[in-house]
């Protein structure tokens, strides 16, 4: 049986490691100024093309055996993307007023 309490202590494990993949990448791809640079430079649309290319890679998965380890990349990836297109729109509209 696999409970509710068990997917969220799965997916609480996923976040975590979300978050460590997110300050990693601040830090190595980001500057001191904006953690999101890399991404920022080209607005949301940057995130919506680093989301897009993580669902490729699920999509290229699809009908096969899955790489258990490629398929947590992937996802843990693009989640946080998902996520980085609506701040980057959200901190356009705050530039805005």
């Amino acid at each position: 049986m696999y409970t509710a309490e068990d997917l969220e202590k799965d997916i609480e494990t996923l976040e975590t490691e979300r978050k460590e993949i997110r300050l990693d990448r601040g830090k190595r791809y980001g500057s001191k100024e904006d953690v999101l640079f890399n991404i920022s430079t080209f607005g949301s649309d940057g995130a919506i093309i680093s989301f897009w290319e993580c669902a490729m890679r699920i999509k290229n998965m699809f009908g096969k055996e899955k790489n258990l380890d490629d398929l947590r990349n992937a996802v843990l990836d693009g989640c946080n993307y998902l996520q980085y297109i609506y701040i980057l729109e959200e901190r356009k509209e705050d530039e805005c007023l």
